[in-house]
Order: C-alpha cells, then sequence, then structure tokens
C-alpha cells in the first residue's frame, strides 16, 4: 500500500512516527511517505523515504498550517491508500474530505490538554475543548483510530486497535547507571511537569530525575529553573537514535 503520514505538530524525529511507525509500514512492504514541517523543526529531509515538507502548527499560529494541509488532502490524498494523521488539528484539516482511507492516530487527551494550553486564552478553552469533542465524534463515525494508551480508550464509544506509545527496554545493559528516573516524551503541564519537577526535588540529590524531550512554551522556563537548581536534570529533544 502507498501510505501518506502526515503531521503538522510532530517533530519529524518524533520516536513513535519516525522510529517506530514508519519503520514498521517500510518493513512490512508498503511505500511511506512523510509530510511533516522538516524546515521549521530544522531537520534535514529523510534519504531512506519519500517526504515532502509543510508548514508547521504551534502556538496560536495554527490556522495556516490547517489550512495548507487541507491543500494537501485535497491534492494528494487519492494518490494514497491510506493517509495516518497524528494531530488532532488534522481533523479540522480534513473535514468534510472523503474520510474512507484516513486513519487518526491518537496520541492524547485532546480535550484534557486544550484546557492546559497556555496560548489558548482561558475563556476559550471551554468551547474549543467541545469543539475537539465534537470533532472527535465525527472522526470516530468517519475515520479509522488507533489509541496510543488504553487510557484513551473509555474516550470513544467503539473499540479501536491499541497502539502503546512505549519504550521497550533493552534485555541486557552494557554498563551500571547511578539510581535515577527517567521520563522520555514531550514535556507539558498535562502531562506533569510540575509534579516531575516536584518529584525531582524530592528525590535529589540521592536519585536524579532525568528528562528527555521538547516542552511546550510555558514549559521551558521552569525546566530551565528546575535544572539550573539541580532538582532535574532536563536533556532536551534527544534523537531516537541516541
Amino acid at each position: 500500500m502507498r501510505v501518506l503520514v502526515l503531521t503538522v505538530v510532530h517533530d519529524p524525529e518524533d520516536a513513535r512516527v519516525r522510529y517506530r511507525q514508519i519503520p514498521a509500514l517500510v518493513a512490512a512492504g508498503h511505500e511511506v511517505t512523510l509530510a511533516a514541517s522538516f524546515t521549521e523543526h530544522g531537520r534535514e529531509m529523510p534519504e531512506d523515504i519519500r517526504a515532502i515538507d509543510i508548514a508547521r502548527a504551534s502556538g496560536r499560529h495554527r490556522l495556516p498550517a490547517i489550512l495548507r494541509a487541507r491543500r494537501l488532502l485535497r491534492s494528494r490524498a487519492k494518490d494514497f491508500d491510506v493517509v495516518l494523521m497524528h494531530d488532532p488539528e488534522l481533523l479540522l484539516a480534513a473535514f468534510g474530505l472523503h474520510s474512507g482511507r484516513f486513519v487518526w492516530d491518537v496520541h492524547e487527551d485532546t480535550v484534557a490538554t486544550l484546557r492546559l494550553k497556555a496560548w489558548l486564552p482561558r475563556f476559550l478553552r471551554p468551547p474549543v475543548a467541545a469543539l475537539a469533542r465534537v470533532l472527535e465524534r465525527s472522526a470516530e463515525r468517519k475515520m479509522h483510530l488507533l489509541l496510543a494508551e488504553e487510557s484513551y480508550v473509555d474516550r470513544f464509544a467503539r473499540k479501536h486497535p491499541v497502539i502503546p506509545n512505549s519504550v521497550v527496554p533493552p534485555e541486557h545493559v552494557s554498563e551500571t547507571v547511578d539510581h535515577r528516573v527517567v521520563y522520555i516524551g514531550r514535556v507539558s503541564k498535562a502531562r506533569g511537569a510540575r509534579e516531575m519537577i516536584e518529584l525531582g526535588r524530592r528525590l535529589a540529590p540521592s536519585i536524579e530525575v532525568h528528562v528527555y524531550g521538547g516542552a511546550e512554551p510555558d514549559c521551558i522556563e521552569m525546566l530551565r529553573t528546575a535544572h539550573s537548581e539541580r532538582a532535574v536534570v532536563w536533556h532536551g529533544f534527544v534523537p531516537n537514535d541516541e
């Protein structure tokens, strides 16, 4: 099959997208094209798969990327057997289009996350969250869904495959390390940024809390402060192969 993997939010080097999902599709014999914001994330275009460089949706500047993604879907979706979408923003981009080939990979609790977005004015959070819930229900009726966590199952009326967004630890570790707690993934308040920092303060100095992953804008300063205070060790975004 020909598969278009599409994201306007995630880093093109996102571990789930680039290093787990796409290799699995390629290994199964499918032809994969990745449409992502390579330039705006400062990433080089890949050589092992086909790629399309598109606009990035970030903060309050999301509408241009959504509209460009919609133009891409209208002009190119017919060239693929499956369009695998990774962002709730793409539900807007795909709204009203023929969606039989669309698959939405649900990475997060969209409604809960919107209520904590710093870029979204507080008075808009309830109506935008309500709109997101409507879009989710529409997507469930018209698209195929994949869920990244078991905890997402109760959000939907039907059963959908759960493909855990988790790391498989190696059977053997080549070297020993000091006692530490490790978090891997995007850092946001919805995902417990404050709690991780507080945990680091309580465990230090006997146990270190290491945080690997980029952060939402409203979390960057608190992470930098916690890092300087040695409450946590924040490594920032680290490519999957490192």
